[in-house]
C-alpha cells in the first residue's frame, strides 16, 4: 500500500538539505527487473524530516523504496512522488520503409518527497534502494575456429572475445556504478503437441494438454563486473568481458539417449560435435560466463560466418562448448535385451550400446544414457565406470581409431505393489 504525504502548510518540519554522495551507485540488473543502491548526502538538523530526494526515474517503484543512514538509525516514514514535467529525447528514429518520427516521450523523474526519522541530527550518509525498469543486459560473443574442422588429424584453436551490452532506457545517468549482472540458465523453446484431427473444447480442461506451456525457469546467477561502470542516460555502453587468443580446442562427440537419440534396434546415428575449451585461467579465461548470442567464424580474419549458436551459462573450471552439428564419422546404437527374472526374483533388463568410430584417429566420447525402462531400477552390472545422475547414467571413454566399443549394463527393475 503506498503511503503518501500530507503537504504542511509552510513545511512545519525541517526540510533537510540533500546532495548525491561522491561514493556512485551499485546496480544489480536483473532479466526483469533492476536493483538501484545510491548513496545521498543528508545534513538533518531536526529528528523528524521532510526530505526531496531529486533525480528519481519515473520508472523507479516507490512501493520498493528502502532507507538506511550509516550505521542504520535512519527510518523511512512515508513518501510521496512529486510531478514532474515530461521530457522528450533528443533523437529521432528512422527504419526503412517509414517517415522519419521523434522517439516516444519519455517521462522525468522528478523528485520524491520522503519524511524521515533519524536518532542524530547530523550530517549523514543515506542509502536509498529500490527496484527499476528500464536497465537491460546482453552477451554478445564472437568466437574464430583456427584450422581445418573437416580434419580430424588437424588439430584446432580458438580466439574467443565476449562482452556484455548494458541499456539504460531512463533520463538518468549512473556515473561509475560497481554492477552486478543477473541471469538465467539458456531455456528450452515452450512447444505444443501437434494438433491432429481431434478438436478440443477449448473450455474443457483437457484442452490443456495441446496449449502452449510456459519455459521452466532456469537456475539464476549472478554476473559481477570487474570494473566500474559509467552507463549513460537513454544510451548503452559495450564492456569487454573476456577475451583468450589461440588457445587449443578438444574435439568432443556426445549422445544422450533421453532426448530420443537412439531408437531401440534403430539405424547408427550420428553424434553429436563439439569444440571444448575450458574456462579457466589456464585458457585465458576464468571468470563466469553468462548466456548470449556467439557468432562463430571459421579461419584468422573472420573471412566467413560459420554459424549462430547460444551459449548457455558457463561457470568458472567448467566447459565452454561450442557446437559444430553431428558427425557421420562417429556413430551409436542401441540393443535393449530380452528381459529376464534376476538372481532375487525381481526382473532385470540388459541394454547394450555400440559406438562406431570412422575416423583416422581417435575420439573421446560422452554418453548420457536413460535406461528404456518405465519401472524404476537401479544398476546391478556395467562393463565401464559410470556416474549416475538422476534417471541418467554418465559415460566417459575414447574409442579408437577405425574401431568400434561397447557399453554393457544392467538393471534391476522394482514392480509396483499390486
Amino acid at each position: 500500500m503506498r503511503r503518501f504525504l500530507p503537504i504542511l502548510p509552510g513545511f512545519l518540519l525541517a526540510l533537510a538539505s540533500v546532495r548525491a554522495g561522491a561514493e556512485g551507485f551499485r546496480l544489480m540488473i536483473g532479466p526483469d527487473r533492476s536493483v538501484v543502491r545510491e548513496l545521498r548526502e543528508v545534513t538533518f538538523t531536526a529528528t523528524v524530516h521532510d526530505v526531496v530526494f531529486e533525480n528519481i526515474p519515473a520508472t523507479a517503484d516507490l512501493e520498493s523504496l528502502q532507507v538506511g543512514g550509516d550505521r542504520q538509525g535512519v527510518k523511512l516514514l512515508s513518501w510521496q512522488r512529486l510531478r514532474a514535467p515530461e521530457a522528450r529525447a533528443s533523437q529521432v528514429t528512422w527504419r526503412a520503409g517509414q517517415p522519419v518520427r521523434p522517439d516516444p516521450v519519455i517521462p522525468a523523474g522528478g523528485g520524491v518527497l520522503c519524511r524521515l526519522e533519524t536518532s542524530s541530527m547530523r550530517p549523514r550518509q543515506i542509502e536509498l534502494i529500490y527496484q527499476l525498469s528500464g536497465l537491460t543486459w546482453r552477451a554478445d560473443y564472437d568466437i574464430i575456429i583456427r584450422g581445418d574442422i573437416a580434419n580430424h588429424l588437424e588439430p584446432l584453436s580458438l580466439d574467443l572475445h565476449a562482452r556484455v551490452v548494458l541499456s539504460n532506457g531512463t533520463p538518468r545517468a549512473f556515473p561509475g556504478a560497481q554492477v552486478v549482472l543477473v541471469g538465467r540458465d539458456e531455456q528450452a523453446q515452450a512447444t505444443a503437441p501437434a494438433a491432429g484431427q481431434l478438436m478440443l473444447d477449448d473450455l474443457s480442461p483437457l484442452a490443456d494438454l495441446w496449449r502452449t506451456r510456459p519455459d521452466a525457469p532456469g537456475q539464476t546467477h549472478a554476473y559481477p563486473l570487474p570494473d566500474a561502470v559509467s552507463l549513460p542516460a537513454l544510451g548503452e555502453v559495450s564492456i569487454q568481458l573476456a577475451k583468450a587468443g589461440r588457445q587449443p580446442s578438444e574435439r568432443l562427440y556426445s549422445m544422450e539417449t533421453e532426448l530420443g537419440f537412439l531408437q531401440d534396434e534403430g539405424p547408427w546415428q550420428p553424434l553429436h560435435r563439439y569444440l571444448v575449451l575450458r574456462n579457466d585461467p589456464g585458457h585465458g579465461l576464468g571468470l563466469a560466463l553468462p548466456p548470449g548470442e556467439a557468432m562463430i567464424f571459421l579461419g584468422g580474419v573472420r573471412g566467413g560466418l560459420y554459424q549462430q549458436a547460444q551459449l548457455a551459462h558457463t561457470a568458472r573450471g567448467e566447459e565452454l562448448r561450442i557446437s559444430l552439428g553431428t558427425s557421420r564419422g562417429v556413430t551409436a546404437h542401441r540393443r535393449t535385451e530380452r528381459r529376464a527374472p534376476g538372481v532375487v526374483g525381481s526382473p532385470e533388463q540388459s541394454v547394450v550400446l555400440q559406438l562406431a568410430n570412422a575416423l583416422p584417429t581417435a575420439v573421446n566420447v560422452e554418453v548420457w544414457e536413460r535406461p528404456p525402462v518405465p519401472l524404476a531400477w537401479d544398476v546391478v552390472r556395467s562393463s565401464r565406470p559410470f556416474e549416475r545422475h538422476g534417471q541418467r547414467l554418465f559415460y566417459t571413454l575414447q574409442v579408437a581409431a577405425r574401431s568400434e566399443a561397447e557399453i554393457d549394463y544392467t538393471v534391476r527393475l522394482t514392480e509396483p505393489e499390486p
